[in-house]
């Protein structure tokens, strides 16, 4: 059997892990979860010899379950360069002297 895209309404049970609706996740191809939490769905490849039967779970093409992998898998954060750590730590300081100032003017004010 090859390889099968799933798109899933699901939820998270009252102890707190994923309703998979049935679907075998010993079958989930490693890393191939995408989970979207606002709007309760989820999109998995996987190997198993599905037979239906859930309303909630739903067969997609490869190209479905990759555009929606690019929409919700979380995108890696850029390193930060030291230019704009610089920066950043150059804000904060403006920052934190403008709110020492308007304490200053609020207790002798």
């Amino acid at each position: 059997m090859g390889t099968l895209y799933f798109y899933l309404i699901t939820n998270l049970t009252t102890f707190g892990v994923y309703d998979y609706k049935g679907l075998d996740i010993d079958q989930f191809l490693a890393g191939s979860q995408v989970y979207n939490d606002a709007d309760n769905e989820f999109s998995v490849a996987s190997t198993e010899d599905y037979q239906g039967g859930h309303v909630n779970v739903t067969m997609i093409g490869e190209s479905d379950y990759t555009t929606y992998r690019e929409t919700y898998l979380p995108k890696p954060v850029e390193p930060i360069t030291e230019d704009k750590y610089k920066e950043l730590l150059a804000r904060q300081d403006a920052a934190d002297l403008a709110i020492m100032a308007l304490m200053d003017s609020v207790t002798m004010g």
